[in-house]
């Protein structure tokens, strides 16, 4: 998801007392938003949680050999001990792959290296959709095989596993950021266009937020399908509409499916969820891309979520709850 614009603060038009401030981390664009009459401590939470993102980054990152993540990978096989960042880190994605029957699951790192994600997204050639995909990638990881030792705070991968906490781990980061800005003031944090909210702003519901149209190519900027008001919730949108690359004269993306070990085959474009916390919204709407607008709605529906799918056909799929918060559809 890195780097395509599809949650964005709705409105150009702000008070004074909103301060915002933007700078590059965990392979995306940041922008945080505070509302603050003091400029000075806006200013303080900013450099605050630029500190904090860089922090995550450094132990989770999986371009970085020297990050913590890249050490317990190159370790497997052994029992390791790691830091309270990666253990929570961990756990939460463990949670939500349980939660998601393995739809989302951090283990298919080296089926993604083998279709050509080394680098960072950046680096790798975007092209468009009319090609098809490898076959024979061997699947090489399962999340059920993951042990922990809590008493030791140590974690085993078998042999061979390596992880990637990519979009949770940056939606982990987001929370941990609106939980502290929160003594600040209110605020929304927009990590990469994962949002996280605390509290609204004087005198609105929630911060005006948009979920764009996919995004369709080098100089086309996505509209706007939807606003809504967020606040104390976050919104993550999951899609193969941007992180495409050629890898062997073949189209590939960034979501694996779990239970082929090549990239999902999916109806879906993008998908969008409501949930309480980013890392949550964030595995949802991973899992629900993969399975596909039966398969994902129909575990949406089954846990209450607010959730939005936009097809490959163009048709646009929506929850209950989360109609419920979607204030209007602007015009294509």
């Amino acid at each position: 998801m890195t780097g395509k614009k599809v949650d964005t603060l709705a409105n150009g038009l702000h008070p004074d007392s909103w301060h915002r401030h933007e700078f590059r981390a965990m392979g995306s664009e940041m922008a945080i938003w505070l509302e603050a009459s003091d400029s000075a401590s806006a200013a303080t939470g900013f450099t605050q949680t630029k500190e904090l993102f860089e922090a995550n980054e450094q132990a989770l990152s999986r371009f970085r050999p020297d990050s913590e993540l890249s050490q317990l990978n190159a370790r497997s096989g052994q029992w390791i001990v790691v830091s309270d960042l990666l253990w929570d880190v961990l756990a939460q994605a463990m949670e939500m792959a349980a939660i998601t029957n393995g739809r989302f699951d951090p283990t298919t790192l080296n089926p993604l290296e083998e279709y050509g994600y080394t680098v960072s997204f950046e680096q790798l050639t975007r092209i468009g959709p009319d090609s098809y995909l490898p076959h024979g990638v061997p699947y090489a990881g399962n999340w059920t095989a993951i042990k922990f030792d809590e008493a030791r705070q140590a974690v085993f991968l078998p042999g061979g596993m390596r992880v990637d906490l990519g979009g949770i781990a940056k939606g982990y980061a987001a929370q941990q950021a609106v939980d502290r800005l929160q003594a600040l003031g209110p605020c929304l944090v927009d990590a990469g266009g994962d949002l996280a909210a605390g509290d609204a702003p004087q005198g609105y519901p929630g911060w005006p937020v948009a979920i764009a149209a996919p995004w369709m190519g080098i100089g086309n900027e996505p509209a706007d399908l939807f606003t809504l008001w967020l606040a104390n919730m976050a919104l993550a949108t999951s899609g193969i509409d941007y992180r495409t690359w050629e890898r062997n004269g073949h189209f590939a993306h960034h979501l694996i499916d779990p239970a082929t070990g090549q990239p999902a085959v999916t109806d879906g474009l993008t998908a969008t969820i409501l949930a309480e916390d980013a890392a949550q919204a964030e595995a949802w709407a991973t899992a629900t891309l993969i399975a596909g607008s039966v398969a994902g709605l129909d575990a949406l529906l089954d846990a209450n979520l607010a959730g939005l799918m936009v097809m490959q056909n163009g048709h646009i799929l929506v929850t209950p709850p989360m109609h419920q918060h979607l204030q209007m559809l602007l015009p294509a």
